[in-house]
């Protein structure tokens, strides 16, 4: 049953509305009445706005209640929370999608109400990773045998950007909002049985839930946005995007003058219009504003008039013509399929043919595709260092890099500047990654909210982001967080010395680069060929290489007992080598072992263009992930423990303290095709099948079935059941914190503000007064004793601590300043 509480001339054929203002508290006070007695406090609640800003946009209906009784407000009229109690702000919100009900009820109402339960959130933890949809009708359908009526989406149109004024709701608008309220109560009894199923209850009601307002909060606050800053930023790269692009052109031209004579059709083919026309320049006109000043005084500069488009250059943020480009020049262009061949340009059209091109023969072979994306262009240009686009390649990258600095990080940054608190915004999802790492971004849904978590760290961008004048920023994060988690999980005691030592890396690239030395040694005498022969006689060769007449046998093999590579000797081989650490832990192939130590040669061409590349093969891409795997066993006994029961079971639970677990969508196709194929055989020949082994994503049967994943699934899946029990731990550790920070700043009454959270770093301010006010703090586990801004750091590194075993302890490191400075 639906009433209606409004003070407007609103009629609304078969539904109760109330207009006497002086009944609308019995009312409301009934409705909390009926939730306390028969759904134990907790009650439905859902907002129908203008749109999805909670500062710029309007709540037009707000719906209170249960299955059977619904308040549905006229809140243009009727100001709803000044009937309420305090025992009523205490009451648990029933919402879908709750932080959007928590950001409207505080912007609006000042109503800062912490306990919620939202069944998105839930469901997304239930089924973590499993390729399903999250919208209310979907998740109701999971659950229930029924789905309430008037749920039909398009009417929520009918909200989007009407003046509130003007908008006098209709019965389908009051029997919609009305709608999304009657099964969330039905929902959530069924998904408490899952949550007890899966023992999910402290992930769900300590972290998931309390989660809600702290993000809610936290994005409501923002950030002070230096324009000045990013706009200077912004007009120095178009001065550097300008030269690049000049650069390219004369790259192009000189190539075109290089390969081919002067007149020939060929050379013609790059002659006239893009390729030759004068690439114009322009700055857009500053103007200052006579009545907005920057914080010293200052009137604001401001930028007018649009930037000029010159059709006839070449744009080389276009990919068909940078594929044109290759194909005129006719060079080779990197494939998706790790390929090298030449595109074919249809000189009818102009344009490329599609997943064609010529190999080094001339012979026309099909591919997945051209790509300039970064990786293909960097392992292109130091695969073969003398190829002639070698240098229009690195050229592209740079371009490719600062053209996007420019369209996201400037004036498009600052045109997302909130009107109404004249802060930017970011907007947080909670579970929307397979490893449960908070995302951030509106999208082009919510195009106003930048993503945090996508802003370099660069100082020229990070800095830009501040805080009210009277406050500082702190910026905490755990340090070395994943491997600290993985020394922990692993116990993996080698690891963790290099930990502590304070250089995870520096052991582990030497070692790597000792062992591809001694390959390279016994190629040269000719003890193995390739990989497999060394395989067979490895280190056991040592003697002999060590008494070898061969000179350069003898320089290799001196290199594999005495290279070293830390932060001083070596530098670019430690930076190149970096990613192959964790790479090789989490599954990383040999051929990408080899791509990542490559890219050795282009660090080492920052200082010297001439340095000679390094070459290592997919061979030695191998013996690189044998050398790490031979640093720190224990660790790999660990990840691929955990790809076997990922296999084994379809899921993994990341940690003992929160059991979130993670699904795997490819092994469960699997797993049904296997059950399906059990039944049958029981049907026909009343054998009760079992998988007999497994091997590479193949699945085999007593009866000889097989069942294989493809092999990209495969692979997928073997790395991430390696990665998300690290990471995902992580980011329970990371939530929890967040949780008890703002559970203790509520409760104790500091002035600490929540700005955001990227990976392992949480960002906060506070008034700079209190810079060095000691607080005490008993609250759970936290037992602090020392002044404000370290609180929070001190919640960190608690919290994560308690999810690290035996002597493995996490750090945090915190600074503090005026911006965001991390």
């Amino acid at each position: 049953m639906i009433v209606f509480l409004t003070t407007r001339n609103i009629k609304l054929e078969g539904v109760r509305i109330i207009k006497d203002p002086t009944k609308f508290e019995s009312v409301i006070h009934q409705i909390y009445n009926h939730c306390e007695l028969k759904y134990d406090r907790i009650i439905g609640m859902d907002y129908e706005t203008t749109g999805l800003d909670a500062y710029r946009d309007t709540p037009l209906l707000l719906a209170l209640g249960s299955p059977k009784y619904q308040v549905v407000i006229d809140t243009v009229s009727v100001d709803w929370s000044s009937y309420l109690t305090e025992d009523h702000k205490e009451f648990t919100y029933l919402a879908f999608q709750a932080k959007f009900e928590y950001k409207f009820s505080e912007a609006n109402y000042g109503l800062k109400l912490q306990k919620w339960f939202d069944p998105m959130i839930a469901d997304q933890r239930i089924w973590q990773n499993i390729k399903l949809e999250h919208n209310i009708v979907a998740v109701i359908l999971r659950y229930l045998d029924y789905l309430p009526p008037h749920m039909l989406k398009e009417i929520r149109n009918d909200f989007i950007g009407v003046d509130p004024e003007k908008f006098f709701p209709k019965k389908v608008h009051v029997e919609y909002v009305a709608a999304d309220i009657i099964a969330l109560h039905d929902l959530r009894e069924k998904q408490l049985e899952k949550i007890e199923e899966f023992e999910l209850g402290f992930l769900i009601d300590t972290i998931a839930m309390p989660l809600i307002p702290c993000l809610g909060e936290m994005e409501l606050v923002g950030y002070v946005l230096n324009e000045k800053q990013l706009l200077e930023a912004n007009e120095e790269n178009i001065a550097i995007h300008y030269n690049i692009l000049l650069s390219l052109d004369n790259e192009v031209t000189m190539l075109r003058d290089k390969l081919f004579k002067k007149q020939t059709r060929d050379w013609l083919a790059l002659v006239g219009g893009k390729y030759t026309h004068k690439r114009a320049f322009q700055i857009k006109a500053k103007q200052y504003s006579l009545f907005d000043f920057d914080a010293d005084g200052n009137n604001k500069a401001v930028t007018v008039g649009k930037p000029k488009v010159y059709l006839a250059n070449t744009n080389y943020n276009s990919s068909p013509q940078i594929k044109k480009i290759f194909g005129l020049l006719k060079q080779p262009m990197p494939t998706k399929d790790f390929k090298y061949l030449t595109p074919i340009v249809d000189m009818t059209t102009g344009k490329v043919k599609d997943n064609v091109g010529l190999n080094a023969t001339g012979k026309e072979k099909t591919h997945g595709g051209f790509t300039a994306g970064k990786p293909a262009l960097i392992e292109y240009s130091v695969k073969f260092p003398t190829a002639k686009m070698s240098l229009f390649n690195l050229m592209l990258i740079e371009h490719n890099k600062v053209a996007k600095e420019i369209s996201t990080y400037g004036e498009s940054m600052v045109n997302k500047i909130n009107p109404i608190t004249g802060k930017i915004h970011s907007i947080y999802k909670q579970c929307n990654t397979a490893n449960g790492r908070l995302a951030s971004g509106g999208g082009s849904q919510d195009w106003d909210k930048f993503n945090q978590q996508n802003i370099p760290r660069l100082p020229k961008f990070r800095t830009a982001f501040g805080t009210d004048e009277d406050r500082l920023i702190g910026t905490a994060d755990l340090s070395g967080a994943e491997v600290t988690i993985c020394c922990s999980k692993a116990q993996d005691h080698t690891l963790h010395e290099m930990v502590k030592n304070g250089d995870t890396h520096s052991p582990i690239i030497t070692a790597a680069w000792r062992a591809i030395y001694f390959f390279r040694a016994g190629k040269v005498a000719g003890l193995w060929k390739n990989y497999y022969e060394y395989d067979k006689r490895g280190f056991g060769s040592a003697s002999e290489l060590s008494n070898h007449s061969n000179g350069v046998v003898q320089e290799l093999y001196h290199l594999s007992q005495t290279f070293v590579v830390d932060k001083g000797n070596n530098p670019a081989f430690r930076q190149a080598g970096k990613n192959g650490t964790f790479g090789t832990i989490y599954g990383m192939g040999k051929k990408t072992s080899a791509k990542t130590y490559n890219g050795t040669t282009t660090e080492l061409r920052k200082k010297n263009p001439k340095a000679k590349a390094v070459n290592v093969t997919v061979d030695e891409g191998q013996v690189v992930i044998d050398a790490i795997k031979g640093m720190i066993p224990d660790t790999f006994e660990y990840v691929e423990g955990n790809t076997r029961i990922a296999f084994d079971q379809g899921y993994l639970v990341l940690n003992p303290r929160t059991k979130s677990r993670v699904w795997f969508n490819d092994v469960l196709l699997i797993y049904n095709a296997i059950e399906q194929a059990k039944k049958e055989i029981k049907t026909r020949f009343g054998i009760d099948a079992t998988i007999t082994n497994f091997n590479n994503g193949t699945y085999t049967l007593c009866t000889g079935d097989t069942f294989e994943m493809k092999f990209n699934e495969y692979r997928s899946v073997d790395g991430a059941a390696r990665n998300i029990p690290i990471s995902g731990t992580q980011a329970d550790m990371l939530k929890e914190a967040m949780v008890i920070s703002h559970q203790i700043v509520r409760r104790d009454g500091f002035d600490i503000r929540q700005l955001g959270q990227v990976h392992d770093e949480m960002i906060f301010d506070f008034l700079a007064v209190e810079r060095y006010r000691e607080i005490k703090v008993n609250y759970k586990h936290i037992n602090f004793q020392g002044e404000l801004p370290y609180l929070i750091p001190f919640v960190m590194k608690e919290t994560a601590n308690l999810y690290l075993e035996g002597d493995v302890k996490m750090e945090v490191d915190l600074e503090i300043a005026k911006t965001w400075v991390k």
